[in-house]
């Protein structure tokens, strides 16, 4: 919901700015005493008016979280973003990491190939709608994807609450 928020994120007029984090990764999620998550460090992250495209030479964020697209260096948008978080999400619920190598040039490679495997064949009681869930996040096209945080936030929400899950801090 907080990535869904800065990437709704408008000028004193009211015109989008296109916020993209370019750096979602695990050390950049924190988790309050009382429960509550915070996405933090925005200090790569770009507004489409400021920046219109990553540097074909220079590659923000941290490898094992990019996305394709980033890794290519090719212009990035929102769904880069939802592609990092599901990374992050597959990672958390699999309890392994997902795209990281020995170098960082073999992790690029893995991240532009998105070489994913099913969810399930690694933990059998992940929820088959989980597996969707982490599977639509992390497709290579970004048209694949979801078109925000907040459609990737509302299916993480409706499973963990078809699986009696608690969800918010505040209830």
């Amino acid at each position: 919901s907080g990535l869904h928020a800065a990437h709704e994120l408008v000028n004193p007029q009211v015109k989008p700015l296109h916020v993209v984090q370019l750096d979602v990764s695990p050390h950049n999620i924190l988790v309050s005493y009382d429960g509550h998550v915070k996405m933090v460090d925005f200090g790569i992250a770009y507004a489409a008016e400021r920046l219109t495209q990553t540097g074909h030479d220079m590659l923000k964020g941290k490898a094992p979280y990019m996305s394709p697209e980033q890794t290519e260096g090719k212009l990035v948008d929102r769904r880069s973003d939802i592609f990092s978080l599901g990374t992050v999400l597959f990672e958390t619920v699999c309890m392994r990491r997902l795209f990281k190598e020995d170098s960082q040039a073999a992790t690029i490679k893995r991240v532009s190939e998105v070489d994913v495997p099913n969810p399930r064949s690694i933990r059998s009681d992940i929820p088959a709608e989980l597996e969707r869930i982490m599977l639509k996040a992390l497709s290579k096209k970004p048209n694949d994807r979801y078109d925000t945080a907040g459609e990737f936030a509302d299916d993480l929400e409706a499973v963990m609450a078809a699986n009696e899950k608690r969800i918010n801090p505040r209830k």
